[in-house]
């Protein structure tokens, strides 16, 4: 057991196109009256984040992924999830759809290393103290 490994549990919303596509026909049933016959504005506000927030808690539902400090820095709550699920695929024999998978975790973790070293010169001293572990 490793005493020194550290464990931080995010939370996350995973989004797809189907809770897209939910999210709007959903939206097409609300009933504004409440919000909009408001004379208070700040109780429309509050009334309508009330809202917005159990609209997302329905149709975006939180999930909780656990990265540690061993994992590499460019994995996200959502980068794990989706090695998570590629997992499942690859034990249940889907090769298929993990092979499709690997494509979005590629393009993921591509994105992430865009964004965490844009802001660097290549090949400078900068690129390398990015290196959150030290090596290299």
């Amino acid at each position: 057991m490793d005493i020194n490994k550290k464990h931080t549990r995010h939370l996350y919303r995973p989004r797809t196109p189907n809770q897209h596509a939910a999210f709007l026909t959903y939206l097409n049933y609300v009933n504004w009256d409440d919000m909009t016959n408001e004379t208070v504005i700040q109780v429309a506000f509050d009334k309508f984040y009330d809202y917005a927030l159990s609209w997302l808690d329905s149709v975006y539902a939180l999930r909780s992924v656990t990265i540690t400090n061993r994992d590499p820095p460019f994995v996200t709550p959502k980068i794990k999830s989706l090695l998570r699920k590629r997992n499942e695929l690859m034990h249940k024999g889907s090769t298929d759809k993990a092979d499709s998978l690997t494509k979005k975790i590629t393009q993921s973790i591509t994105n992430q290393a865009k964004t965490t070293f844009s802001s660097t010169s290549r090949g400078s001293k900068e690129l390398w103290e990015k290196n959150p572990k030290g090596d290299g």
